[in-house]
């Protein structure tokens, strides 16, 4: 247990994470590149802008295809795409696809890596799944992604996280819950986020940015969770509980959720 909170990035110890799993276009890193991929081989407004962003159509397109998915609709504004920095979880979901190496430039385009479309061809997103996660949880700066907060908090020990999931995840559980458990195992990240302050405001803003890093930005994007239905008209979060693809991807040593 040592390995969750203090070795995360140890990950032949602490978790397995599967070389191939069933995976497609409706999780949404997987949509990222499914676009890209189509722009691609369609040639349509792949060429990079002079700051080597996205054409903004392009941009635009895949920013209403996230608006769409779960967790993201009612989270993303209805904006005007100018640039890729209006749309900045696409930014996000770009860097994450180029720092796995699957999403490069040439000749001023956005190009397939030789690799990404080999194992495209022989396994479609199978095999790219996992390697796109391995890269989220060790390449990819967190603090790159849209927030108000000025670090992540969460992405040192963001394998304790998979392991509150695979605890609890076989039922829908609250974000507040899984917030509470995480603050309860490092309670120096909130001092670091609210000082002493105990009021019900910070409280809910631990709360928030636990759900924005973890559920949103973590588990959301790539489809490890499910969220329940809820009133339109309720401020209540939606509950979330864990997807076949969490349970196919990640793996703990034998024993350590016996008590779950």
């Amino acid at each position: 247990m040592n390995a969750v909170l203090y070795a995360p990035f140890n990950m032949p110890r602490t978790i397995r994470i599967a070389d191939r799993v069933e995976a497609g276009p409706g999780v949404p890193v997987l949509m990222m590149l499914h676009e890209m991929r189509q722009a691609i081989e369609a040639g349509k407004d792949v060429s990079c802008t002079q700051s080597r962003e996205l054409q903004p159509k392009l941009a635009a397109r895949i920013y209403n295809k996230f608006r769409q998915m779960r967790p993201y609709d009612g989270l993303l504004e209805r904006v005007r795409v100018r640039t890729e920095m209006d749309a900045p979880i696409v930014r996000a979901a770009r860097d994450v696809l180029e720092v796995s190496g699957n999403l490069r430039t040439y000749a001023n385009k956005f190009i397939l890596s030789s690799a990404c479309k080999r194992q495209l061809k022989e396994s479609g997103y199978d095999a790219i799944y996992p390697d796109l996660f391995r890269s989220y949880a060790l390449d990819f700066n967190w603090a790159y992604w849209p927030s108000f907060y000025e670090y992540d908090p969460f992405q040192d020990v963001f394998c304790f996280t998979l392991f509150q999931l695979a605890r609890r995840g076989d039922a829908f559980v609250s974000p507040a819950d899984y917030a509470s458990g995480f603050y309860g195992a490092f309670p120096m990240r909130a001092l670091d986020l609210v000082g002493d302050d105990d009021s019900v405001e910070a409280l809910d803003y631990l709360i928030t940015i636990y759900v924005i890093h973890v559920v949103v930005q973590l588990w959301g994007f790539f489809g490890l969770v499910e969220f329940s239905d809820k009133d339109p008209g309720s401020d209540e979060m939606a509950f979330v509980r864990s997807t076949p693809l969490f349970r196919e991807l990640i793996q703990f040593p034998a024993g350590w959720l016996a008590d779950k």
